[in-house]
């Protein structure tokens, strides 16, 4: 399956080596802003960025629809769509 580009997760390494994780939310010429979990927001400034890469997955975890049923899957889609 597809993964929607607005879900990727990003890796942003700073230049004192702390590691942020997130989607990212925006970015500009000054900072990039990633969403993290449970509403956090990283901000980090240009200047201070070593390394930013897409991982190119999506933060929910691989293998967690395993558990639910067709229907509950099927819910789901439908609960998540409605946020859009």
């Amino acid at each position: 399956m597809a993964i929607n580009p607005g879900y990727v997760t990003y890796i942003c390494e700073t230049a004192d080596g702390q590691i942020e994780t997130g989607i990212m939310q925006s970015q500009s010429a000054d900072s990039v802003v990633l969403l993290q979990a449970q509403g956090r927001k990283a901000i980090v400034p240009r200047n201070k960025i070593r390394r930013l890469e897409s991982t190119g997955l999506s933060l929910m975890p691989e293998g967690l629809e395993a558990g639910l049923s067709p229907t509950d899957l099927r819910d789901l889609i439908a609960f998540i769509q409605q946020k859009q």
